[in-house]
């Protein structure tokens, strides 16, 4: 039931919220003041929640993983071991809430000239992540395996749903090049038939005929 994957997230999120209570070094990326306490923590080591968002890589560079925070303002971590960004799990978790620990640090963004701020990930162990399998992942207990997505590999063809009849006639082959209207319109054309010996009219003489179609005055 989805009802278990949605008490287990709240259940998450409820468990940093108390923790955070006291200890300022916690920052929850949905409070309003989130981005200047960031800013205040800059040097310092804090602790964050937020759902996971885009992940972002160039040609080159490093993997940047959007903590979302709001629109256009969202909160970057940064992998540069592709190692350590597979073994964190995080791919799997986009769109639920995570926790990540580390160093607030800056940046500045090339394009805008602004400066940025981030959090870089050298560790798998700075990424917290919630104990259940969010829903359609490998593992989530509610995904029906009869629609389980599976690779071309392990597919084997299976037997057709219907039975062919063992009086079932094999489909007529029809000319290459025609419609099946027109396959249809191709009848054999009858045989040529012998003619029959042809009866002599009322008006033409019989053969061995006592008349023998004198002309008049003969």
């Amino acid at each position: 039931m989805r009802e278990r994957w949605w008490d287990a997230r709240a259940e998450f999120v409820a468990r940093f919220e108390i923790e955070a209570a006291g200890d300022p070094d916690l920052i929850a990326l949905t409070n309003w003041d989130a981005k200047q306490r960031l800013a205040a923590a800059l040097g310092d080591e804090v602790e964050v929640l937020a759902t996971v968002g885009d992940v972002r890589q160039g040609e080159r560079g490093p993997k940047r993983v959007m903590l979302s925070r709001r629109m256009f303002d969202d909160f970057p971590i940064v992998f540069w071991d592709e190692g350590v960004y597979a073994a964190s799990g995080i791919e799997a978790y986009r769109g639920e809430y995570v926790r990540v620990r580390g160093v607030v640090t800056s940046y500045v963004n090339r394009r805008s000239g602004e400066r940025q701020l981030q959090m870089e990930i050298r560790d798998p162990g700075q990424v917290r992540l919630p104990k259940y399998v969010p829903p359609g992942q490998p593992g989530d207990p509610d995904l029906d395996p009869e629609f389980e997505l599976r690779s071309p590999d392990s597919m084997v063809e299976e037997a057709p749903a219907v039975e062919r009849p063992a009086d079932l006639a094999p489909a007529e082959r029809r000319p290459s090049g025609t419609s099946p209207s027109e396959a249809d319109s191709l009848e054999p054309s009858p045989s040529p038939r012998e003619p029959s010996p042809r009866e002599p009219s009322p008006s033409e003489p019989k053969p061995g005929s006592a008349d023998t179609g004198r002309g008049p005055g003969g």
